[in-house]
């Protein structure tokens, strides 16, 4: 049982009963006793058997007190084996109204969700081909609707690349884009062909592509004088190559093997005028240490960007001589384009820079106990950073964990989390969370829980003090959780997790 009162809840009451119906499917059934709304019931029905597991949660509110009228939220979730090299998957979520995430939702990230996924799957891998059918839905709680694939097809070659030889490649993908408003849809039909001739030795690598790329379309409720079938070709043309010099070293009496790892990648794209096409499923990739690497500056194929430009980075690294643990790293790189950059989304604008902002990244475990890690985007014409994240951990065992994490993004994001778990003695437990928005100097969440645990019971007090988006109050709840063991453990109850 769990007891416990909330400023959106009112006092609070669960009750959980579990149902074991047959070997292969048990259910858990919550009756949720609210003072401010009702009693909600929550269920989990779960299956498992030899080709497939899963399970179904249904909640049902009757004539919720404070929104005046009933709630309900279903989610199915399912992955199957039905034979060899075949696998399925279902990942479907339903609410009645779209304030219940945000209403019973324990997850801050929750809160903010736009769209629940609703999704389904069929795929099958071969030791040369992978091959997946999509057909994918959303229910849309705020913001404009994404468009359906109904279906997505894709067919794709995954062969182990092999060195001193050509290795050919295919890709392809057709998918149909629907829509419930008056806009834009139709097929998309994508190829992508490629050969490579890898080169590689014990420290070097020089890899060249080539990749030919033809994507089709056949529209409908296009606008007057718009093209229904409009098409792109293009080539595309990649060098990687890069050597990795190695000495040995020592650092604080210990033996290590560093390394350092120049890089090179060239990549070409010819312009081709794009405008015409639809976007259905583009945007941009977030600029870091890795996507200079990548053969499209795009995520989607509605845009291929135009490039004539080379990534210089550099990369060093400390390993353990004895374990072969990597206990320190750090990567820097930058772009040089010789071309301004024409392709764009709607709206873009042409890219003219000569130069990208610098990109780095670095990771160390000076110890067993410690981790931290760190990457960032420095903005070389206003000399300034553009964003940047750090996380440093401290884990001297099982029973403390401490991490502490900062985001910054020069536009509207500067935060700030502190927590850790410890566990005092093989009975007591403490944890606690701490997240703050540094800009607007206030606290977003905070979370308070202590734990007892005996043989054959446990018991958990829990408070919660979090910051509700877009609105100007905050929410506490404190919560007495009771785990009978050996018989259900319930988690949180509140969590809707899954969802995109």
């Amino acid at each position: 049982p769990n007891i416990g009162n909330s400023d959106k809840h009112g006092d609070e009451l669960l009750i959980p009963y579990y149902w074991n119906i047959k070997p292969d499917m048990d259910a858990t059934i919550t009756p949720w006793v609210m003072s401010k709304r009702g009693t909600m019931m929550l269920s989990e029905w779960r299956y498992l058997n030899k080709n497939s597991a899963g399970q179904l949660e249904l909640d049902y509110l009757n004539d919720d007190k404070e929104f005046n009228d009933d709630r309900q939220r279903a989610r199915w979730i399912h992955k199957g084996n039905p034979s060899s090299g075949w696998s399925t998957s279902i990942d479907y979520n339903y609410v009645a109204d779209v304030n219940h995430v945000e209403d019973f939702s324990d997850e801050l990230e929750n809160i903010s969700l736009t769209h629940l996924n609703r999704k389904g799957s069929v795929s099958y891998n071969s030791h040369d081909w992978h091959f997946v059918a999509n057909v994918q839905n959303y229910q849309t709680l705020s913001g404009s609707e994404p468009y359906r694939r109904l279906p997505q097809l894709t067919l794709a070659t995954r062969a182990l690349e092999q060195n001193r030889k050509f290795n050919f490649g295919f890709n392809s993908e057709l998918v149909r884009f629907d829509h419930p408003d008056d806009q834009v849809t139709g097929n998309r039909l994508d190829l992508n062909a490629s050969v490579s001739y890898p080169l590689r030795t014990a420290a070097t690598h020089f890899i060249p592509r080539l990749t030919l790329r033809h994507t089709q379309y056949q529209l409908e409720q296009t606008a007057v004088g718009d093209e229904q079938n409009p098409q792109r070709n293009l080539p595309i043309f990649s060098l990687d190559t890069g050597v990795v010099f190695e000495r040995n070293t020592t650092w604080f009496d210990s033996s290590l093997i560093q390394t350092l790892e120049p890089q090179l990648y060239y990549l070409y794209v010819p312009f081709k005028d794009q405008s015409e096409l639809p976007v259905f499923d583009t945007s941009r990739y977030d600029f870091n240490i890795n996507n200079p690497f990548l053969e499209d500056r795009f995520i989607g194929i509605d845009r291929v960007g135009d490039a004539n430009q080379l990534t210089a980075a550099i990369a060093t690294r400390f390993y353990n001589q004895a374990s072969g643990a990597e206990v320190f790293s750090a990567r820097i790189g930058q772009v040089f384009y010789f071309d301004d950059r024409e392709v764009s989304l709607p709206g873009g604008s042409i890219e003219t820079e000569s130069k990208s902002n610098i990109i780095a990244e670095l990771i160390a475990r000076p110890g067993s106990y410690w981790y931290f890690g760190t990457d960032m985007e420095w903005d070389i014409d206003a000399d300034e950073t553009a964003n940047a994240n750090a996380r440093l951990v401290y884990q001297p065992g099982n029973d403390l964990h401490i991490q502490g994490t900062y985001r910054f993004d020069r536009d509207d994001i500067k935060t700030a989390e502190l927590g850790f778990r410890w566990r005092l003695n093989p009975r007591w437990q403490i944890t606690a969370r701490q997240l703050d928005d540094l800009l607007l100097e206030q606290s977003l969440e905070t979370q308070l829980a202590l734990r007892y645990d005996s043989c054959c019971w446990g018991l958990t007090l829990q408070w919660d003090d979090r910051n509700l988006p877009d609105q100007d109050e905050r929410e506490k709840s404190i919560l007495l959780q009771l785990e009978l063991k050996g018989l259900s453990s319930i988690g949180n109850r509140r969590t809707i997790s899954g969802f995109e």
